[in-house]
């Protein structure tokens, strides 16, 4: 809570004071690297994924991340995160979606930034 509580700052605003919240409650550290990813099928244990491909990841908190994606997942899928970044070891994580952003890349069309929340669920 002192994070949180840190990230409020008041600001005078026509004779009254007005919270202005910093959204991001956690630190936030660049961590650019690419995973494999596979959306989950909702409400199915052991379902198989239903989109898999390759995500680029830009930065991570102690439970989030930000992806750069080349398809937008909708709101509240579940997304598993697989890295290959700590060697030989392979890291799996379930995140849901929270919001995606499309951002255009010149001609190749829209790429899509992608904030995810981790989950507490294990992989499916």
């Amino acid at each position: 809570m002192q994070n949180r509580a840190a990230s409020r700052k008041l600001v005078h605003e026509q004779g009254g004071l007005a919270p202005v919240i910093n959204r991001r409650e956690e630190a936030r550290i660049e961590d650019c690297h690419s995973c494999s990813y596979e959306i989950l099928a909702p409400d199915e244990p052991g379902a198989a994924g239903v989109q898999q491909g390759q995500v680029f990841t830009l930065n991570r908190s102690a439970h989030g991340m930000l992806l750069l994606m080349g398809q937008a997942p909708r709101p509240n899928q579940r997304i598993e995160v697989h890295s290959a970044k700590l060697g030989w070891w392979r890291s799996t994580m379930v995140y849901d979606v929270r919001w995606t952003r499309p951002i255009q890349i010149g001609p190749q069309g829209d790429l899509f930034l992608v904030g995810c929340r981790l989950t507490t669920g294990l992989p499916l």
